[in-house]
Parts: C-alpha cells; structure tokens; sequence
C-alpha cells in the first residue's frame, strides 16, 4: 500500500509504503501524484519512504515501475529513497548515475534529513 505523505511544499511529492507494493498502487497513488506534477510544467522532486512494515513488492509492481520509470526517465528533479531495505538501496546506489536528477539514499533513522534534504 502507498500512501501520499502531506503538508511538502510545491513541486515535492511524498509517498510512503507500507505492506506489498501492487501495480494497484502504482496506478491509482504514485503515479497520480506524479503525473500531476508533469502535468503542471514541473520535474517533481519525490520523498519515497519504504516504512519499516514493507514487505516488498509484487511482480506487477515492479513491472509498473519499470513502465512508469522508463516513460519519464527524465521527469525528476531529486528523489529522496527512504528505507532500510537493503536490496533497494544497493539496487539505488547501483542504478543512481543513470537518473538524471539526483538520487540520495536515507535510512529510515535519517527520515528528517531525507525530508529536509529534498525540500530544500
């Protein structure tokens, strides 16, 4: 499950996982609250917090990704990635120099530093 996460400023859209991601979620949150943004004229900067009861994602969720990903590979500004998962954040710092924007890694013990860094 995704939830938005309120009160970040213009041009800054927070999400947080919670449980197993779906294709479900992607379609009807994240991708929402994305395509606003674009829709709008802005590259959003993205708070993704995967919160300590995530428990991973569902093939069709990261196929969604993947489609969702590839269609606006150059549509982000920053993305904070918020979790202590530890096959995303390598996956993360793997993948980070293909982002056009700038992607920073958080523990979820930096949460705060996550969301002061992508607000600023």
């Amino acid at each position: 499950m995704i939830e938005r996460i309120p009160d970040l400023p213009a041009g800054v859209v927070g999400l947080v996982a919670h449980g197993r991601m779906t294709a479900e979620d992607y379609r009807d949150v994240l991708e929402p609250a994305l395509q606003a943004q674009y829709d709008g004229g802005r590259k959003p900067a993205v708070l993704f917090v995967l919160d300590s009861d995530f428990t991973g994602l569902a093939p069709s969720a990261l196929w969604e990704d993947f489609r969702f990903g590839i269609t606006h590979l150059t549509g982000w500004s920053r993305i904070a990635l918020v979790g202590d998962v530890d096959w995303i954040t390598h996956a993360g710092n793997l993948f980070k120099g293909l982002f056009p924007g700038e992607l920073k890694m958080f523990s979820l013990a930096e949460r705060d530093a996550a969301r002061a860094w992508i607000t600023s």
